[in-house]
């Protein structure tokens, strides 16, 4: 608990307020873990523990133990992606630029998460 303190102590002096809130949520006691529930293939939702875990068995033992494709992907078909030519696109104009911007989340790191 000292521990969690000094760290809400040492945020609160850097300015990270949603850290500092995490910690004293945490302290306090308030802080709920949420548990989602899964649906079944009925659509009815499942909320108990036993009740999703073995409804994800049952996903997944169907899908790791379905039949093999009747049309697997073979090497022809990935020579033939690869020999297609990049794309000319031409140069960017200001309005793309702008609309990208604008549609960029903050606080959000640039590139592939």
């Amino acid at each position: 608990m000292e521990k969690q303190a000094e760290a809400a102590e040492k945020a609160a002096e850097n300015g990270r307020s949603k850290e500092l809130y995490t910690i004293t949520k945490m302290l306090t006691g308030e802080r709920r873990r949420q548990t989602v529930g899964v649906k079944d293939k009925q659509g009815a939702l499942k909320t108990e523990k036993k009740d999703r875990m073995d409804r994800w068995r049952k996903h997944f033992s169907e899908i790791l133990n379905r039949e093999d494709p009747t049309n697997p992907v073979t090497v022809e078909d990935v020579e033939e992606v690869d020999a297609i030519e990049d794309i000319d696109i031409g140069p960017w104009t200001d309005s793309e630029v702008r609309s990208a911007l604008k549609r960029t989340r903050n606080g959000k790191a640039a590139g592939v998460d």
